[in-house]
């Protein structure tokens, strides 16, 4: 037995318990405080954050972003599908029968050349009418112009019935060309596109029997824009457009093709249901070979600002329709820091990154990521992205 335990042996035994109970109360008060200046591992946002916790206060861990210049190019965004340059749907309003259809989907054509034949002895009969009716005009002419030189009717009618006849004929003419063969021709260049009718059909609805011819020379985006908006494009203007390829492959991403465009057409008039107006944009010489119809993002740009003082529109915050942003004031400690709110005025924006007019100053840090948890004030610990 050491001498202390034989010291505390011949002592009272309520000092015993006494010194007993106060060694018992220091190992409660050293594990407390280790418990409050220990440090705590948390994840936050895929970082690995150290969160302080001390007996006075409690530090939020964010990253910081560094006001700097840099271009900003404010675009108006809109989603659309390409269409071709021309579209042309041909049939026979005539009420005629298909006798023969000379193309096949996907083919290309030359303006002129045959589509499909209808019945060609309809054209013969009509011809046939033509020209009795034309020689019936004729007659009447000749006994107009024999009462006109006797003034019996007045020159004005004479004058009409010529004209009548003169009608009459070129009507003919255009028939005995559509007769010649009964064959319907390609206004255009292009490809076909659709094929509605097959031998036999008769044409009664141009609407329901036809052959569609697209030109896919040219493609165009066509889209409806707010006034305001459509007041700042102007034709020749360069739009990019977006169109994010599907997958090839299970597990692959979509990969983003770029083309870009120039506006063509601005028009005048604005439409009375909606207040918009429409806005057209020429796709030429596409490198990635789009296909009419597919769904593209098109950027229109409505103003640039070279060296425009700059904050990540990820550091914004809004109250009541004003921005703020937490600026970081440093402490003596690196790391440690405190977060101001100020107001900060805006102005272009491209998406992400927004000009700022006042408010905050070049080479100032404002609070990133982290920037929902923070209060105005609030002690905060500045890690690195």
């Amino acid at each position: 037995m050491s001498w202390w335990s034989e010291e505390i042996s011949v002592l009272p035994t309520k000092i015993k318990w006494g010194l007993l109970i106060c060694l018992l109360a220091g190992a409660s008060i050293v594990k407390v405080g280790e418990e409050i200046f220990s440090k705590v591992m948390i994840s936050w946002e895929g970082h690995q954050v150290q969160e302080v916790v001390t007996s006075k206060e409690q530090r939020i861990a964010v990253t910081a972003a560094l006001l700097e210049k840099r271009d900003i190019s404010q675009v108006f965004n809109v989603f659309g599908h390409i269409k071709p340059l021309k579209e042309i749907q041909i049939s026979s309003d005539d009420g005629m029968s298909v006798s023969h259809v000379f193309v096949k989907w996907g083919q290309k054509v030359k303006k002129g050349e045959p589509l499909f034949q209808v019945d060609s002895r309809i054209h013969q009969l009509r011809t046939k009418l033509q020209n009795m009716e034309g020689q019936i005009r004729q007659q009447e002419l000749e006994v107009i112009s024999s009462l006109a030189e006797k003034e019996i009717i007045s020159k004005n009618e004479f004058k009409q019935k010529k004209q009548e006849l003169e009608s009459s004929k070129i009507r003919n003419q255009i028939t005995k060309l559509e007769s010649k063969a009964g064959k319907i021709i390609s206004p255009i260049d292009g490809v076909i596109a659709e094929i509605k009718m097959k031998v036999g059909d008769y044409v009664d609805d141009p609407q329901k029997f036809y052959i569609k011819v697209v030109d896919l020379s040219e493609l165009r985006f066509e889209t409806w824009v707010p006034l305001d908006i459509a007041s700042r494009i102007n034709v020749g203007d360069s739009v990019d457009f977006e169109w994010k390829r599907t997958a090839a492959r299970l597990g692959e991403e979509e990969q983003a093709e770029i083309e870009t465009g120039v506006v063509d057409g601005v028009s005048p008039m604005i439409d009375a249901q909606s207040g918009t107006v429409m806005v057209t944009v020429s796709l030429k010489d596409l490198f990635n070979n789009w296909k009419s119809g597919i769904y593209v993002k098109a950027a229109f740009p409505l103003e640039k600002k070279q060296s425009a003082l700059a904050i990540k529109n990820s550091s914004l915050i809004y109250d009541k329709g004003q921005a703020y942003a937490y600026r970081i004031i440093a402490s003596e400690q690196e790391s440690f820091a405190q977060a101001e709110k100020v107001p900060v005025k805006l102005g272009i924006s491209d998406g992400e990154y927004s000009e700022v007019m006042e408010g905050l100053s070049q080479s100032e840090k404002v609070v990133d990521k982290g920037v929902g948890t923070v209060t105005p004030d609030m002690p905060i610990e500045v890690i690195k992205n």
